[in-house]
C-alpha cells in the first residue's frame, strides 16, 4: 500500500508508470489520489473495484492491472496529490492548476477517448484536452460520477453504457456490439454478454450479435479458440 507522505508523489506515480501502454486507447482521469493510502494501481481503492466490476471482472482469475494495461486503458488523475479531504474552495484551486500538467500529459498519451471519473472535475479536464487539440473530439469524452458508496450503482450503469463506444484495442475503431464485449487476448477470444440485470440474456438482438461476433473470431487469424461469459451476478 502506497503511504502518502513526503515521498507519495514519486511512489503513486513510478507504480502508475509500471501500467503505462506503449499505446493508450482510453484514458480515464479521476480527480486525486485519495488521502489514505488507497490508490487505484495499489488495488485497494474504491475506483478500482468498481472499475474492475464495470469490466466484469470480478470473478475473472488474470490479473486485472495487466489486462487492462494490455487493453490500451490507462488511469490517469487531474492532480497528483490528495485533495478530497481540502475546502471545496481549495479543491478547485488545485485542480484549475492541475490543467496545465494535464495537457502536458495528454500530449504524450494521445488517447483516442477519455472517460472522466467525477462529474466535478469534467470542465477542467475538457479544457485540457481542448486546447491542446488532443485526438479525442468532444464525442469521445464521457463523464460518471464517483462510484463511491451512493454513486456505484450509477457508474456502473453509465460505465455499461460507455464501454461498447470505447475504442477497441483488438481491432481498431469503436466496438460495433451493443450488447456484447468482444476482445482477443493470447489467441483466445473472450466474448462477454453485457445484460447482467436481465435473467434471460439471450433475447434476438444478444443471438444476431453473437453469430456476427463468432463469425468475427472464425476470420480473426490469432484466435485459436473462443469463450462465451456473461457479465454480472446473474445467470442466462
Amino acid at each position: 500500500m502506497i503511504k502518502f507522505g513526503n515521498n507519495m508523489h514519486q511512489e503513486c506515480e513510478k507504480r502508475r508508470r509500471e501500467f503505462l501502454p506503449q499505446r493508450v486507447k482510453t484514458l480515464f482521469v479521476g480527480e486525486s489520489p485519495p488521502r489514505g493510502g488507497a490508490f487505484f494501481y495499489d488495488e485497494n481503492s474504491a475506483l478500482y473495484r468498481a472499475i474492475r466490476t464495470a469490466f466484469a471482472f470480478d470473478d475473472r482469475p488474470e490479473d486485472f492491472l495487466r489486462w487492462f494495461k494490455e487493453q490500451g486503458f490507462y488511469l490517469d488523475d487531474l492532480v497528483h496529490e490528495p485533495i478530497n479531504d481540502l475546502s471545496e474552495e481549495e479543491r478547485k484551486r488545485k485542480c484549475r492548476e492541475g490543467i496545465d500538467a494535464l495537457k502536458a500529459r495528454l500530449i504524450e498519451y494521445k488517447p483516442e477517448a477519455v472517460v472522466i471519473v467525477l462529474k466535478s472535475i469534467g470542465d477542467y479536464v475538457r479544457e485540457a484536452v481542448r486546447s491542446r487539440n488532443i485526438n479525442p473530439d468532444q464525442s469521445n469524452i464521457y463523464v460518471t460520477p464517483f462510484p463511491n458508496a451512493y454513486w456505484r450503482e450509477a457508474f456502473l450503469n453509465e460505465m455499461r453504457r460507455i464501454i461498447p463506444l470505447l475504442p477497441d484495442p483488438c481491432h481498431g475503431g469503436s466496438m460495433p456490439y451493443e450488447t456484447l464485449l468482444y476482445e482477443t487476448r493470447g489467441g483466445i477470444a473472450y466474448v462477454t454478454v453485457k445484460r447482467p440485470e436481465k435473467l434471460n440474456a439471450l433475447n434476438r438482438k444478444v443471438m444476431e450479435e453473437l453469430g456476427a461476433c463468432f463469425d468475427e473470431v472464425r476470420d480473426h487469424e490469432d484466435a485459436r479458440a473462443a469463450i462465451l461469459t456473461g457479465a454480472g451476478e446473474k445467470a442466462f
